[in-house]
C-alpha cells in the first residue's frame, strides 16, 4: 500500500525483507536504522521495494521490525547517487511496526499502561444533579 500526500509525504505499508539493524554514526553517535519492505506489485508482478531509513528515536521504534513483520511508514522520499547510480530513499517521520512479536516486548508510546477491563472500578461521587452544566 502507498499514498502520496499534497506536502509531498509518502505513506507506505508493508513487509520486511529482513531484520532491521540499528546502528550509530558520527561523532556524536547518532542513531540510524534501515531496512527494505516490500509494498505491492508492479504489472508483470516484480515486487515494488521501499528502502526505510530513519533516525534517532524513530530509529530506535523501526530497530524493533524483524523479518516478515508489516511495517507502517509515513515520510519524504530522497534520492542520491552511489557508484554512479540513483537510489531512492524513504526517510521516516513516522514508523509503526504492526507485529504481535513488537507490540508485546516494547512499552507502550508516551508511558501510558493498559486501563484493564473497568470492572469494579470506581468511578467517583459526583453528586447529586442540579441541571447545570459545569461549563
Amino acid at each position: 500500500m502507498q499514498t502520496q500526500f499534497k506536502d509531498g509525504s509518502v505513506m507506505v505499508c508493508g513487509g520486511c525483507s529482513r531484520d532491521a539493524k540499528l546502528e550509530y554514526v558520527g561523532d556524536a553517535k547518532k542513531r540510524i536504522c534501515k531496512v527494505g519492505i516490500a509494498v505491492g506489485k508492479n504489472e508483470d508482478t516484480t515486487t515494488k521495494w521501499a528502502n526505510v531509513v530513519a533516525w534517532h528515536d524513530t530509529a530506535a521504534v523501526l530497530s524493533k521490525a524483524k523479518k516478515g513483520d508489516s511495517v507502517f511508514v509515513i515520510g519524504k522520499l530522497n534520492t542520491r547517487e552511489y557508484n554512479g547510480k540513483p537510489y531512492t530513499d524513504l526517510v521516516a517521520d513516522f514508523v509503526s511496526v504492526c507485529s504481535p512479536s513488537a507490540a508485546a516486548t516494547s512499552p507502550p508510546p508516551g508511558g501510558f499502561q493498559p486501563a484493564g477491563d473497568g470492572i469494579g472500578v470506581d468511578a467517583g461521587d459526583f453528586g447529586a444533579d442540579d441541571g447545570e452544566l459545569p461549563f
